[in-house]
């Protein structure tokens, strides 16, 4: 029977390493969580104080159920959220230049208006 040479169990230096990505991926999903708080508070503006925090570890909690089913039930939850970004991404770039043409037209009503109030204010 011949003695193993090397140990096959990790180091500290691995240990260490293994911890540490561990923290950057918690801490990644927890911004990620605040982010996605404060855009969906851009949408819907009662989300604000106590309800943002809601949001956030709710979407943290789902993240954790979701890596906590396993290996096959993280796949199938980001190839569907791969799938639902993807869609939506052709109709953002075609809808970009019309959006664009939009907001110039509104900011150019905007200007004259403020020009209009500002003439009669003299």
């Amino acid at each position: 029977m011949a003695i193993p040479t090397q140990s096959r169990l990790p180091g500290k230096t691995q240990i260490r390493k293994a911890g540490l990505l561990a923290f950057v991926f918690v801490m990644y999903s927890y911004t990620t969580a605040v982010l996605f708080s404060d855009y969906l508070s851009f949408f819907f503006p009662q989300i604000s104080g106590w309800k943002h925090y809601l949001v956030s570890v709710a979407l943290v909690a789902v993240v954790a159920y979701v890596n906590v089913r396993g290996i096959q039930m993280a796949g199938v939850a980001t190839l569907g959220s791969d799938r639902f970004a993807l869609r939506w991404g052709p109709v953002a770039i075609l809808l970009g230049p019309v959006m664009y043409l939009f907001m110039r037209s509104m900011r150019a009503r905007y200007e004259r208006k403020l020009q209009l109030t500002q003439s009669r204010n003299l």
